[in-house]
């Protein structure tokens, strides 16, 4: 019988050698075909159990960082109001928007690889091939037993020869079962991705503010105000008015002289798209 290998890519095909079925040559040919039959569900659950470590490794990677970037997400705002000098936050709260960021792109890429998933799949499929060959094997036994140590008629070479093809056939019909699940999710990675990119086009329409600083006025030479720690610009009064601004969490700081005194505020706020916010700050 041919020698079967298991490749790194795929499993391949392995053509069954030429049988003799003359009355004394149908026992070894029989054999030679449960032997084949059996190499095959073997080769199927060596490549699956190859193949789903790799799986498994990505699938936590992934998953794992997600989960901790989500979890930093909740906690910069909170640390934004924790650790502040003289009001203003040391940890800025527009990192929270980074950290959500890296979660999606983690789960997006365990999602369009399908490493969990298929780590699900190789699992079962390996699972299902197993129990299969098991039950093959047993009945295998107990039609050899009824032999008695005889060779078989042409009725039991038939009844034999049918149970391989079964086996054989429940086998492929699991593998297609495998690709068919493959498909369809890779098909649905697609969708996703593609829905994604449309809902991302309309985020990144722009939005505005009104920002209203309460005691503006109060500045002797008008007050600066920067967005994310871009470049300042001056205003005078109390109000400015800002566009152009992408949508998502933003940093704003304002600062100015009062008197002999520096004052200054800090504060996030969100952006959502086509609209604008009103944003209130008192400089302290």
């Amino acid at each position: 019988m041919a020698k079967s290998t298991v490749t790194e890519t795929d499993l391949n095909f392995i053509v069954m050698e030429d049988l003799s079925w003359a009355s004394q040559e149908r026992t070894i040919s029989l054999e030679k075909v449960f032997k084949y039959v059996s190499s095959e569900a073997q080769r199927a659950i060596a490549w699956y159990l190859s193949k789903k470590k790799s799986k498994r490794i990505w699938a936590r990677s992934l998953r794992l960082t997600a989960i901790v970037a989500t979890t930093f997400a909740g906690l910069i705002p909170l640390l934004s109001q924790i650790f502040t000098s003289k009001g203003i936050p040391n940890i800025s709260p527009a990192w929270a928007s980074v950290a959500l960021l890296v979660a999606a792109a983690h789960v997006g890429l365990d999602k369009f690889f399908g490493f969990s998933s298929a780590w699900i799949r190789f699992l079962t499929t390996e699972l299902q091939i197993r129990s299969a060959l098991q039950e093959f094997q047993l009945d295998w036994e107990i039609q050899k037993a009824n032999l008695k140590g005889t060779d078989p008629n042409d009725e039991q070479v038939q009844g034999m020869l049918s149970r391989c093809k079964t086996f054989l056939s429940q086998i492929n019909i699991i593998l297609n079962n495998e690709m068919m699940a493959w498909k369809q999710e890779f098909q649905s990675a697609l969708k996703h991705i593609d829905d994604a990119a449309k809902a991302q086009a309309a985020v990144v329409m722009l939005g505005g503010a009104n920002v209203v600083v309460n005691n503006g006025d109060k500045c002797n030479d008008g007050w600066k105000l920067s967005i994310d720690g871009g470049s300042q610009r001056l205003y005078r009064g109390q109000t400015a008015a800002l566009q152009d601004l992408t949508s998502g969490i933003h940093t704003i700081r304002v600062e100015g002289k009062v008197g002999d005194k520096i004052v200054q505020a800090e504060n996030a706020f969100q952006i959502s798209p086509g609209s604008t916010a009103r944003i209130e700050l008192e400089m302290i």
